[in-house]
């Protein structure tokens, strides 16, 4: 499965940090759904890796102590820190050089859009390389029990 969505901000954050951290939860929101949809309908039950490229969020997210910086942010805006807490997330930095998800959501050069081109259609799953903004990370075996799969996902 694959998921994206580009849409402006309802809000006015202070800085970019606040800006990627609410597009960090909404993503996990996604995230969220989409893991309960599989759930019901399926015997898969999953655990993601979230790749962003803002390091300041991931601090943010990670990090539970009171910061006089964010005490402005809405409660709903740190449901990420309880993904990550409860392990059913998990973050990791990824280059924006190779943040394929920017391929579905901005708006890209023509060679930024060939290089990522290149890498989603160059990657092997079986190599088990990390492009993208989120992946499943759990092998599901097909009913014969002989060949996994990997479901992915990915978001910006």
């Amino acid at each position: 499965m694959i998921g994206w969505r580009a849409h402006e901000q309802k809000t006015t954050e202070l800085s970019s940090a606040e800006a990627e951290y609410i597009a960090l939860s909404e993503c996990c929101q996604d995230f969220e759904w989409l893991k309960n949809l599989l759930n019901e309908t399926t015997d898969i039950h999953s655990k993601g890796i979230i790749y962003t490229n803002n390091q300041s969020s991931m601090a943010m997210a990670s990090n539970r102590i009171y910061h006089n910086g964010t005490r402005h942010l809405n409660f709903k805006t740190h449901f990420v820190r309880s993904l990550i807490e409860k392990n059913i997330i998990k973050l990791e930095y990824l280059q924006s050089t190779t943040l394929v998800a920017d391929l579905l959501t901005k708006n890209l050069p023509s060679t930024k859009l060939e290089d990522l081109t290149k890498i989603i259609f160059e990657t092997s799953e079986l190599q088990n390389i990390k492009y993208g903004g989120m992946k499943e990370i759990n092998n599901i075996q097909e009913t014969d029990n002989n060949s996994p799969m990997k479901n992915r996902l990915v978001k910006s």
